[in-house]
């Protein structure tokens, strides 16, 4: 099992390494690498966000009632 904090840390790292591969390496597809460590680091970030804060319903959204509580 991967450690808390090195697992909370990767999408970081994963960003960092795509934007010091595009100004160190000197290889034309530097840029194709890159990219692909950035979107990943951004994609992985996404995902935890979203499992962390889930959505509302949408039928409450529709509704008009987000936010109200009912009575009862």
């Amino acid at each position: 099992m991967m450690n808390k904090s090195v697992y909370e840390a990767l999408p970081a790292l994963y960003i960092g390494g795509g934007i010091l591969n595009a100004v160190a390496l000197e290889s034309p597809v530097r840029y194709v690498a890159s990219a692909m460590f950035i979107g990943a680091g951004l994609l992985i970030s996404n995902w935890r966000w979203q499992a962390r804060h889930p959505r509302r319903a949408k039928s409450r959204r529709i509704a008009g009632t987000a936010g109200k509580r009912r009575a009862g």
